[in-house]
């Protein structure tokens, strides 16, 4: 997974976050299941904080909550993901 997020980085970074309008930037991605969501929000956290950005942030939606079998005793909701940031639609 961290090949595929640095090539979603390398190959989307530069359209998404110009220099003139980095704070304007947006990109989003479609995933098969809650559970790759849940994945790809963790994989871009670590990767975003690997790489030292500080002008980037992910957010995740999905409804309701899930478990992964290797964080058994935690349920991922997406207001939790987000840090308490929730979607208004």
């Amino acid at each position: 997974m961290s090949q595929l997020l640095n090539d979603i980085d390398e190959a989307h970074r530069p359209r998404a976050y110009p220099p003139q309008n980095r704070r304007k930037g947006q990109g989003y991605g479609v995933t098969g299941s809650r559970e790759h969501a849940v994945r790809y929000k963790l994989g871009f956290d670590k990767y975003i904080k690997d790489k030292g950005y500080s002008d980037v942030k992910s957010l995740v939606a999905f409804s309701g909550e899930i478990t992964l079998k290797e964080f058994a005793d935690k349920k991922f909701t997406e207001v939790g993901m987000n840090q308490g940031v929730k979607e208004l639609a």
